[in-house]
């Protein structure tokens, strides 16, 4: 396979543990900041002149294993190992509230819905649920409220389906579905009969990674009417 693109290599010191999750927590135009958990540990590495990376001073340690990230605002990240999520001020290195599921079983993906009035709402899966906190920079002790699927969620994607309004791309044992975060409303479940693994959201498309392979569906499509309404 050949990608047109520049290759970031992590040093050989931070490479000890397998990397279990990546986020970027800059913002958009700034220099590159990238958040990478391995094992308990989560660091911020920027990318410097060339396209090497240089690790910044610090580093963020988590009770347990990290298996995902999100970037909540400046300064801010979620990040979630076994039942609870942390969110860590990365200026200062230091946590400042934990958010507990109230469910069984690891956050397996982590999911940032921003909204116009500078709020956000943060999504975690674990198990058959998904957890929405309502700007939890504004209330860490707000307890979540749970969206039931029924089914193992594997993933979760934002989509933007107009200038001032997201969705949440939710993927578990055998199909697709889209919510509305704030007020935990079906819009559209999509059947697959595969397991979806992961989400990426690129160039107009949701791309869904499954068991069976990696298919593209156009946002347009995606958010359009249901058939039949």
């Amino acid at each position: 396979m050949t990608w047109n693109g520049l290759l970031l290599v992590l040093p050989p010191a931070a490479r000890r543990t397998p990397i279990t999750a990546i986020g970027v927590v800059s913002p958009p135009g700034d220099r590159v900041l990238l958040a990478v958990a391995s094992g308990r540990a989560v660091q911020l590495w920027e990318r410097v002149h060339g396209g090497r990376l240089r690790r910044r001073r610090g580093s963020m340690r988590h009770p347990g294993p990290v298996r995902a990230l999100a970037h909540l605002g400046p300064g801010l990240l979620a990040a979630a190992g076994g039942e609870v999520v942390h969110l860590w001020d990365t200026d200062r290195r230091r946590r400042l509230a934990h958010l507990t599921t109230g469910g069984d079983g690891p956050v397996r993906a982590l999911a940032t819905l921003p909204a116009a009035d500078g709020t956000a709402v943060l999504a975690a899966a674990q198990g058959d649920r998904v957890w929405l906190w309502d700007d939890p920079r504004r209330g860490y002790a707000a307890g979540p409220r749970p969206i039931e699927r029924g089914r193992a969620v594997h993933a979760l994607a934002v989509v933007r389906s107009a200038p001032d309004t997201t969705v949440l791309a939710v993927g578990d044992d055998v199909s697709l579905a889209l919510w509305d975060p704030r007020t935990g409303t079906l819009i559209r479940d999509l059947p697959l009969g595969v397991p979806v693994r992961s989400l990426a959201v690129a160039g107009g498309a949701l791309y869904v990674g499954s068991t069976a392979g990696i298919v593209a569906i156009d946002l347009a499509t995606l958010l359009g009417p249901a058939t039949g309404a």
